[in-house]
């Protein structure tokens, strides 16, 4: 199956210590070629995600399975809006979003039928935060509900089936209302901007 991940930081040249180029060269290529890295790094996340929940062509529209999982310690494009790989306490591989406030999946699901998708997370870096998520698939707003389970908590989205599927990868995006840096709020001396940690991210009919 399946999503909103990592990329490293452009390289720029300070133009004042270079002769001015012809205007027939490509500017900028190193931001070009950062550009088509992360473009491959989105294709494949989605691809660890199908080829992980492929299960004898059982279930399938379009080549696509109709269920799946993603956890934090597969693969996930920092460019998605994460952090890298970390563990608590249990062992359990989580990641930090950031630093933006929008973090997302790209999801190749069988789409004919709805869905229910679950993203488990841990904690906020403030728990107000966790109020005012709002979860959407390819630009439109999903009815979502936010449960409490055990020591996490559970974004469910209902994500309603098309009766003409499109073949191109659905992006299931997530907002918060804000990412904070917990040394600037008092809270630790992290001085990442921080969303939530991610756990898991499972895909499945309704």
């Amino acid at each position: 199956m399946s999503q909103e991940a990592a990329a490293g930081p452009n390289v720029r040249t300070d133009e004042t210590d270079h002769q001015p180029q012809a205007s027939n060269q490509t500017a900028d290529p190193v931001e070009a070629m950062q550009r088509r890295i992360e473009a491959l790094e989105d294709g494949m996340q989605a691809l660890t995600l199908i080829v992980g929940n492929l299960s004898e062509k059982e279930g399938m529209c379009l080549g696509y399975p109709e269920h799946g999982s993603l956890e934090a310690d597969e693969y996930i494009p920092c460019s998605q809006g994460f952090y890298e790989i970390e563990y608590d306490s249990g062992g359990d591989a989580y990641r930090w979003t950031g630093p933006s406030r929008h973090f997302h999946f790209w999801l190749f699901i069988d789409r004919s039928v709805d869905k229910i998708i679950s993203l488990e997370v841990g904690t906020a870096v403030q728990q107000e935060l966790m109020d005012g998520i709002a979860v959407f698939a390819n630009g439109i707003e999903l009815k979502s509900s936010v449960e409490r389970a055990g020591t996490r908590w559970i974004v469910r989205s209902t994500l309603l089936g098309t009766p003409l599927p499109s073949p191109l990868p659905l992006k299931l995006q997530y907002s918060l209302k804000e990412a904070l840096v917990p040394a600037e709020a008092g809270l630790s001396d992290d001085v990442r901007k921080l969303g939530l940690t991610f756990y898991r991210l499972d895909v499945g009919n309704a």
